[in-house]
């Protein structure tokens, strides 16, 4: 009788730890998922860059536009 009251609490008990390590793990690729999402978004580009030319001048400049990231500034050398 005693042993089959103790067998019993080890397959609830192994069901238990069974059913939390499933919902854990479930958690865990949430979790590397949306830290994916995450590093994907920070890999984007920040600026856009272009090349311009005024009438005024022969010379080529880079045109630079922040996308809202990270500021810079950014000087044309004539």
């Amino acid at each position: 009788m005693g042993l089959d009251v103790f067998t019993l609490l080890l397959v609830v008990a192994t069901l238990f730890l069974y059913l939390d390590c499933r919902e854990k793990g479930k958690q865990q690729v949430k979790r590397w998922e949306r830290e994916d999402s995450l590093k994907a978004e920070e890999s984007k580009p920040c600026a856009f860059v272009e090349l311009g030319k005024r009438e005024s001048c022969s010379h080529v400049f880079a045109l630079c536009h922040n996308l809202g990231d990270r500021p810079f500034i950014v000087e044309p050398a004539l």
